[in-house]
């Protein structure tokens, strides 16, 4: 069974145990060029758990730093979308990640309302958006229920940026 995650007064609780959001760094200039129907207010939510901006202390393991679903009005109306955080500094190990990213991705998309309509994720560190985009078709080439929620998404995004806000590459996660 996966940890629940919520968010309260900026800290993530995560089977019982809280950890403090330090600075969050938002990848504002990316999402907004991915989806320009995102607020400046939800992209904030996307970064909010991150320990992005924390120069002296970069993290040092790969690690999905928050998943949530969040209710947004797109092209064609009010939808939801699921939102990704990925901290990736070790681009060596991080396919050991992957099955972890993709079983949560399942997990919250099947929790999700039933119009949940994008997935968004967005990776700091030494990943390339295409080296996870690699890694995710490695890990779901045979699994019929992630091709299932992707084909009925309108945009499933992965978005590689710096620390501050630099938006490096971006590929689509979709066939």
């Amino acid at each position: 069974m996966q940890p629940k995650l919520a968010m309260f007064r900026g800290e993530i609780l995560s089977a019982g145990r809280a950890v403090r959001s330090e600075s969050p760094s938002i990848i504002m200039k990316p999402l907004r060029r991915a989806f320009p129907f995102i607020t400046a207010a939800l992209s904030a939510v996307v970064m909010s758990g991150c320990d992005r901006a924390r120069p002296n202390q970069p993290p040092q393991i790969n690690r999905l730093a928050k998943i949530e679903t969040r209710a947004v009005i797109g092209p064609d109306g009010p939808t939801h979308g699921i939102l990704v955080a990925v901290d990736a500094p070790d681009a060596a190990t991080f396919g050991d990640l992957m099955p972890h990213i993709v079983t949560t991705i399942k997990n919250q998309r099947i929790n999700s309302p039933p119009n949940t309509s994008f997935l968004l994720i967005t990776v700091i560190g030494a990943v390339s958006a295409s080296d996870f985009q690699r890694h995710w078709e490695a890990n779901t080439v045979d699994d019929k229920v992630v091709q299932d929620f992707l084909s009925q998404m309108t945009k499933a995004e992965v978005l590689h940026g710096t620390p501050d806000g630099k938006s490096l590459d971006s590929a689509s996660l979709r066939k």
